[in-house]
């Protein structure tokens, strides 16, 4: 019968099962991590989606109001009659051309992207259609500064 010696040498390190538990533990929380920081951008993003439908339905007071009236309000507030001013998520701000009262604007920072706004024209530059667009935050002093 054969008889095993001790080795002579202290072995040092780690058993190769050591590492290969230590790497999946730090597998298994780095993909926990990534999904938690990507559900809040996803968060983000489904706040700004919410935003650009109330754009949509201020804008649609705002139209029906100059149709009946023949211009655009002078304010939000005047459009009480015709829109219920979404609370949240964001303030939104709504100008227009005074004293004229021809074109307006509505718009709301963004949630996914800082120094961003969700904004609307009712008179973009010629050839352009009235939509919703993205704009620096620094477009918000005019109708066409987007």
């Amino acid at each position: 019968m054969r008889s095993f010696k001790k080795n002579k040498f202290k072995q040092y390190g780690f058993t190769m099962m050591e590492l290969l538990i230590v790497i999946s533990l730090i597998g298994i929380l780095s993909g926990v991590m990534l999904n938690v920081v990507s559900s809040t951008k996803q968060k983000q993003r489904a706040e700004d989606a919410v935003k650009r439908t109330n754009i949509e339905k201020i804008v649609a007071g705002v139209e029906a109001y100059r149709s009946g009236q023949g211009y655009y309000p002078a304010t939000a507030a005047a459009t009480s009659t015709y829109i219920k001013w979404p609370a949240s998520p964001g303030t939104y701000t709504y100008r227009t051309n005074s004293p004229t009262n021809t074109e307006f604007w509505v718009y709301v920072p963004m949630a996914s992207v800082p120094n961003k706004i969700i904004k609307y024209c009712s008179n973009p530059p010629a050839g352009v259609l009235p939509k919703i667009k993205d704009c620096s935050s620094t477009a918000t002093t005019t109708c066409t500064g987007c």
